[in-house]
């Protein structure tokens, strides 16, 4: 997420590799998904979810492997409803955890904060698509950071010893 945040920003195409990037990589998850449901999850309780997320997964990326071709304004609009939509998840998520006084609410707070700021600037700055790509680019960059210090965070849990 990283590298395609840098790649975005610098290159004036960058959005194509990233849209492209992201098709292939919804894709790949998809189908990784659609494996697991036929080889184990169809057996377990909430089977069924992981299969209608797989087929949605691989839907979505092959729309996006569609979107390299149009302008650039409606593959911006397109990632701005991803960003806006994952933010809000990322915020209900941690006002459940906060009302289970869960210790792990504020990540997952500032993630869907971040999300959702970065959707509204798009929205605020919309007529200029060289900014507009810009603000996209800090938001990858932004997310790739902080799924770099969660993988990194101490977890109660000793997996190997």
């Amino acid at each position: 997420m990283i590298a395609t945040g840098i790649i975005m920003g610098q290159l004036k195409d960058g959005y194509r590799i990233a849209i492209f990037t992201l098709g292939i990589l919804l894709v790949f998850r998809g189908l990784i998904k659609l494996f697991y449901y036929l080889t184990m999850a169809r057996y377990m309780v909430g089977g069924k979810r992981i299969l209608f997320t797989s087929v949605f997964m691989l839907d979505l990326g092959g729309f996006s492997l569609t979107l390299t071709d149009i302008p650039r304004m409606f593959v911006l609009l397109y990632l701005l409803i991803i960003y806006a939509s994952s933010g809000i998840i990322h915020l209900l998520r941690s006002i459940e955890a906060k009302k289970l006084q869960s210790p792990i609410w504020r990540r997952p707070f500032v993630l869907g904060l971040g999300n959702i700021i970065i959707a509204a600037l798009c929205v605020i700055l919309r007529k200029d698509d060289t900014l507009m790509g810009w603000i996209f680019a800090a938001g990858i960059i932004y997310s790739g950071l902080l799924r770099v210090i969660n993988s990194l965070r101490r977890t109660a849990i000793v997996y190997i010893q």
